[in-house]
């Protein structure tokens, strides 16, 4: 009697097959009856995957992250990962190296992927990280996907191409599949998901400024203001300081508890005070003094200023990690080589702000999205420094600026949004709302013209005209 193929149908997803384990180990994966996407990470592999599933000439899930062609392809496979997770049952990763940045970049791919999969069934995807010494990376990968409620599986392997190894990693793969109870179709072309026209520039009148909020140390709580100096490097006090781990700014991303973390910026005697439910009171005198901290954040790289172990102390028991709290030393270009980025693009900052110097919302869009959720979010999900009203929902998505008698602020470029507005601001904790999968649905980017996730609500700003602004100031709109 034939022997029955324990991986029938199986959609698997093997990189490294060049190598002698993974040419054995896609050879079993075969023989049990899996269906091999893809064998390596090139972009000839990537294009037959995609092939393979249908998919044409792949232009809504392949976008480039990098200019460097390895680390780009791998950003494909990644989001090929991500795009197709509901139809992905195994990953099969095997690093050229131990270091190699691949994994983490496709882990958080699949964590993406988790905000269009609204049902998607825990369990219903593992990964096997085959790598000498790789038992460190597959836990943390696999506490990272559970802090954001994913339940994927993932293993780690020593390589050994003997049949006894591959047998082990088949019969590991065989056993912690099953079959999903439930499966959301990914977004496709042709899809009823909306996707959004390219900005057109026009004028709508005037908008009064709502809110006024400053988030003095990045990833923690803002704090409200009655006015603000808009300055053409960002709000006077805003992101200011950051906490650093592993040579990187840390924010709610990978530490959604900071937003639990209540701060206050004395500009006038440059202390800074933490306040936290748990650790109590904190106060910190800045340091202009401590040591350069060279750092990354996505294609910049300056120094900060260290601020001290005590400090680091306290924020990484609040943590949960060993963190370093900095503040900017000298003044960097920053490094944005997109077109839509253009008036940003090596300008001159000194603040830890994601993209743009100021950041804006409209009352209207946020009340037009929350009739669409399940639960209704507040404002401060967004961290925004500006909230103004006057305008029709999603219509600052169209203005070409806005200005008072002191301030002229001009559009960037609308804001893409990430897992961090599923985060609760007063507690740091990250709950299940439907906010992202909501923006998926009804307002994404066009393919073309997007940075990032392409879920869209709020705008960047550039500053070209310095001044108080207050909250209550009209600003026309141009």
């Amino acid at each position: 009697m034939e022997r029955k193929a324990r991986m029938a149908n199986c959609r698997t997803l093997i990189t490294g097959a060049a190598s002698p384990l993974g040419a054995a180990l896609t050879q079993a994966f075969v023989d049990e009856g899996a269906r091999i996407l893809a064998t390596d990470a090139t972009d000839e592999s990537v294009e037959a995957a995609m092939a393979a599933l249908g998919l044409g000439d792949c232009d809504e899930v392949i976008t480039r992250g990098h200019d460097d062609a390895a680390l780009g392809a791998w950003w494909d496979l990644a989001n090929l990962i991500a795009a197709f997770y509901d139809q992905l049952d195994v990953f099969v990763h095997m690093p050229r190296q131990q270091a190699d940045a691949s994994l983490p970049l496709a882990i958080r791919r699949l964590k993406q992927a988790l905000w269009n999969a609204e049902d998607a069934a825990p369990g219903s995807a593992c990964v096997v990280v085959v790598a000498p010494g790789s038992a460190a990376v597959a836990s943390d990968a696999e506490a990272a996907l559970a802090r954001d409620g994913a339940t994927i599986p993932v293993h780690a392997v020593e390589p050994d191409a003997s049949p006894a190894a591959v047998r082990r990693i088949v019969d590991l793969v065989v056993a912690r599949r099953r079959s999903p109870s439930l499966r959301v179709e990914p977004v496709r072309r042709g899809s009823t998901a909306r996707e959004l026209p390219p900005p057109e520039e026009r004028s709508v009148g005037e908008v009064v400024v709502e809110a006024l909020t400053i988030y003095p140390v990045k990833g923690c709580r803002g704090t409200s203001l009655s006015e603000a100096m808009i300055t053409r490097r960002g709000v006077v006090g805003d992101r200011l300081f950051a906490l650093v781990a592993d040579g990187q700014p840390l924010d709610q991303i990978k530490a959604p508890q900071l937003g639990g973390v209540g701060v206050r910026w004395e500009e006038q005697s440059g202390v800074l005070i933490f306040e936290h439910p748990e650790y109590g009171r904190y106060e910190h005198v800045r340091r202009v003094d401590g040591a350069l901290v060279p750092t990354r954040y996505v294609l910049d790289e300056f120094e900060g200023r260290d601020q001290g172990d005590s400090v680091a102390a306290w924020l990484s028991d609040v943590a949960g990690r060993k963190v370093r709290l900095i503040t900017s030393g000298e003044a960097w270009a920053q490094n944005l080589p997109l077109e839509q980025f253009e008036r940003l693009h090596q300008q001159m900052r000194d603040r830890f702000y994601s993209v743009s110097p100021v950041s804006l919302s409209n009352r209207t869009s946020l009340a037009d999205l929350n009739g669409r959720l399940q639960s209704p979010v507040p404002m401060n999900r967004f961290r925004m420094n500006v909230v103004v009203t006057g305008l029709e929902p999603y219509e600052e998505e169209t203005i070409g600026s806005l200005s008072t008698g002191d301030v002229r602020l001009e559009r960037v470029t609308v804001a893409e949004r990430c897992i961090i507005v599923t985060t609760d601001q007063e507690t740091g904790v990250r709950n299940n709302s439907d906010l992202l999968q909501m923006l998926n649905k009804f307002h994404r980017r066009a393919k073309g013209e997007r940075f990032g996730s392409g879920l869209v609500f709020g705008v960047y700003l550039a500053v070209s005209q310095e001044g108080v602004l207050r909250v209550g100031d009209r600003m026309a709109v141009g």
